[in-house]
């Protein structure tokens, strides 16, 4: 199995790396009044929403391995979790034969947001109490579980405000007044198991990008006349946050394989890039901090929003100890 990215695939990433860094910097999320929702219309116009849906129903063909790559620098940037939601929303759409509402989603003319439930509910009848993710502009939202995925439209939720550790997005706490369920996926389903990956390339994402703040920083940090770079503590601690880093990226790789051709092991293997990322993502994002110093620990230093971020996506589906609890079920089978 070759897992080295191809010319055209490295083409995608560096494409989507300049642009994001250009038209969505991370000073950004200092200003409360913008949202990335807004920015989803022009890049569904570069085919990022549309990227992993068929042809046929008017996506760009991609497999999994080029969706996992743009969202790998969707999460490098710490693009909100609505672009993954509106991509989940497009495959769900279009799994369920609704070609029209997939087509809206990959324009983004329609955008999704996820709620996160307080307790367990079911799919098909959710009740309780939701944390609602930076759904300003949503006009569906997707309920994710241990036992799949919810789609659902004409939600109407009673909302009180709720402080997300991540203030760079809304959150809100909300009980369900109406809806209507669009689609329902079991935990089964193949569209699953790509939820975990893309999940897993996100967070794979920001622990590069938390390695590469880390880098830059000491390089030009200078303590006893030479910069911080130069110390073994400091060297060892960027070593292991790249050695981290390139092992989730493998995992994450072979699982996008894996998914992508309908293996057997395919939810075994999404689940574990998905740790393997987490587990990288975390550890990267406090060495971040903790090599800037007493300054990284100030609201003032971007290596912040790294932590916070991973806390909100591992929330997503379940957080790192529900995956290792199904990881285990899983290799039991």
């Amino acid at each position: 199995m070759d897992l080295l990215h191809t010319p055209e695939q490295e083409q995608i990433a560096e494409a989507a790396r300049r642009y994001l860094a250009t038209e969505l910097p991370l000073h950004r999320l200092r200003d409360p009044r913008r949202t990335d929702a807004a920015a989803l219309p022009t890049l569904a116009g570069l085919g990022w929403l549309s990227l992993g849906l068929d042809e046929a129903a008017g996506g760009g063909g991609g497999s999994l391995l080029e969706e996992q790559i743009v969202m790998r620098e969707a999460g490098r940037a710490l693009l909100s979790p609505v672009l993954l939601a509106t991509c989940l929303a497009a495959k769900i759409a279009a799994g369920s034969g609704d070609a029209r509402l997939a087509s809206q989603f990959a324009g983004g003319e329609r955008t999704a947001g996820f709620a996160i439930p307080v307790v367990a509910t079911e799919l098909a009848e959710p009740q309780g109490e939701f944390l609602l993710v930076d759904g300003r502009l949503a006009s569906h939202w997707l309920i994710w579980t241990a036992s799949g995925l919810s789609l659902l439209t004409h939600a109407v939720w009673e909302q009180r405000a709720a402080h997300g550790l991540d203030n760079s997005l809304l959150i809100s706490r909300a009980s369900l007044v109406s809806f209507r369920v669009a689609s329902v996926v079991e935990k089964e389903a193949p569209v699953v198991d790509a939820a975990n990956l893309l999940v897993a390339a996100m967070m794979l994402g920001m622990s590069r990008a938390a390695l590469e703040m880390a880098v830059d920083y000491v390089k030009l940090r200078e303590q006893f006349g030479q910069p911080i770079g130069s110390f073994q503590a400091v060297k060892h601690r960027c070593a292991d946050s790249l050695v981290r880093s390139e092992a989730a990226q493998a995992l994450v790789d072979f699982a996008s394989v894996c998914v992508a051709n309908g293996q057997a092991d395919a939810a075994f293997q999404a689940r574990a890039a998905r740790i393997a990322a987490s587990k990288a993502g975390f550890a990267n994002a406090a060495a971040n901090i903790q090599l800037h110093g007493a300054m990284g620990f100030t609201a003032e230093c971007d290596a912040h929003w790294f932590q916070k971020r991973m806390h909100v996506l591992d929330q997503l589906g379940g957080a790192r100890r529900a995956q290792e609890t199904a990881l285990l079920v899983l290799s039991a089978v």
